[in-house]
Formats: C-alpha cells, sequence, structure tokens
C-alpha cells in the first residue's frame, strides 16, 4: 500500500512538473473516459426504461415489499422489490396512456390529504381509456 501511494504521489509530483504531459496524455484521457462512463450510464438508462416500458403494462405505486409480475413497482423508498426508487405523487417520468391498470395497497394513509388530487390526476394520465384502478385502504382517516 505504501508502495502504491508513494507511485501516485510521484506520477502527480511529476504531471506538475511537465504540464504538457497534461495537456496532450491525462486530459484527453479524461475527456475520453467521462464521455464513455456519460454515454454508457445514459445508454444503458434509455435501455432498461424502454425495456421496463415495453415488458411492463401495469404500474404499481407504493409497492414496499410486494413486487407484482408485468408491472413497474414503485416506491419512495429503496426497498427489494422496488424497481424505480420514485415520489409517487406525481408520475411526470411515465408516459401517458401507457398502462393497463395501477394498483396500489396501503399507499393513500401515507400521501397528504392536500396531495390526493395529484395523485388522481396522475393516474389518470398514465392510464389507458380501457385501463383499470385498484387502490385498497386500510386506514384513511385516523381517529
Amino acid at each position: 500500500m505504501l508502495l502504491k501511494n508513494k507511485f501516485i504521489v510521484d506520477l502527480k509530483y511529476r504531471i506538475k512538473e511537465f504540464p504538457i504531459i497534461y495537456k496532450v496524455i491525462i486530459k484527453p484521457i479524461k475527456i475520453i473516459l467521462l464521455t464513455t462512463y456519460f454515454l454508457n450510464c445514459n445508454v444503458n438508462r434509455f435501455i432498461k426504461w424502454n425495456f421496463f416500458l415495453k415488458n411492463n403494462y401495469y404500474l404499481h405505486l407504493g409497492c414496499g415489499d410486494t413486487k407484482l409480475e408485468k408491472a413497474i413497482n414503485v416506491d419512495a423508498r429503496y426497498t427489494s422489490a422496488a424497481d424505480i426508487r420514485y415520489n409517487c405523487i406525481n408520475l411526470k417520468i411515465f408516459p401517458s396512456n401507457h398502462f393497463q391498470g395501477v394498483f396500489s395497497n396501503a399507499f393513500w394513509e401515507h400521501v397528504y390529504l392536500n396531495e390526493r388530487q395529484n395523485v388522481i390526476n396522475s393516474v389518470i394520465r398514465v392510464i389507458r381509456n380501457d385501463g383499470f384502478v385498484f387502490f385498497t385502504v386500510e386506514y384513511l382517516i385516523s381517529k
């Protein structure tokens, strides 16, 4: 480990000593690596997103630890079942008129009263005209 650190310190010193090395070798390599990273991330994200949208016909809001097949499982926190971690209040990341159905179980009690209409409007926007909505509520109003 000490040898590695000494090598890195020595390399940094030599680069500072010879700025031409940085301009000719290091900077272009950094640009190539950053460009490759950026393209890989965005291409992978695009492919994954299109795969999700193409192969999943349902939307499962507030999935928690329950994973539904043929559905994009969305939750506001990272869980083992969530495909996407996203705030379920505004579904602007999903295309309009795309899903055959929208599910949620024990989700509404976690939505503030003033945000419930936004959720309903978002669900209406993403669901097809012949689609269905299936919501279950355990405790809508507390005593």
